[in-house]
């Protein structure tokens, strides 16, 4: 799974003071399922109940399959349409650009 990848990642660089940060956006259909997921990540999320914010990123940013990860910065906006297989095949590599 790509999650405790990506856990593993971010709390290395966490530990080594890189200035990042990883957002989760769910589209889990519940509440529960949310929460059941988000429970094993250190990042921070959209709130479940804020359902119009996660839908307008999911429109604006085109995504249409899960996990899809984004990377994107102050300059460029979004960088890296797939975050996810930068990470997956250089997880040393940030910022994966």
């Amino acid at each position: 799974m790509f999650t405790p990848r990506l856990r593993q990642v971010y709390l290395g660089l966490k530990n080594k003071g890189v200035d990042f940060e990883v957002i989760f956006c769910s589209a889990d259909n519940g509440i529960r399922e949310f929460q059941e997921y988000y429970d094993s990540m250190p990042w921070k999320a959209i709130p479940f109940e804020n359902y119009e914010i996660r839908e307008k990123l999911s429109n604006t940013f085109h995504i249409s399959g899960i996990p899809t990860l984004l990377l994107m910065d102050e300059e460029s906006g979004v960088y890296n349409e797939e975050g996810r297989a930068a990470i997956i095949s250089n997880p040393s590599g940030f910022p994966w650009k």
